[in-house]
């Protein structure tokens, strides 16, 4: 199989740079994302595909603006913004 050639970033649509998340109940992280990159162009078909638990389900809520990583930006269809960490 041949390597995809890189979308350009001025035709990507959403684009994660260093993209991580992280899940914590009290003193247990869960670390779901860890610095993903990833663009996606106008038009292009992409499947997310993993085993179960393997956070496909947490990309996705991220890409749609229904969660936001804990660091990393996020560069959506409509909006730019930057990730902040949250305080444990």
């Amino acid at each position: 199989m041949e390597p995809t050639t890189p979308t350009a970033v001025a035709d990507a649509v959403f684009i994660n740079r260093s993209l991580s998340k992280i899940y914590r109940t009290g003193d247990v992280e869960a670390r779901a994302l860890r610095n993903v990159e990833l663009e996606i162009g106008r038009g292009e078909a992409v499947v997310l595909l993993g085993a179960s638990g393997s956070a496909e389900s947490t990309q996705l809520k991220i890409l749609r603006g229904l969660a936001l990583p804990s660091s990393g930006q996020v560069r959506l269809p409509t909006t730019s913004s930057a990730a902040r960490a949250r305080p444990s």
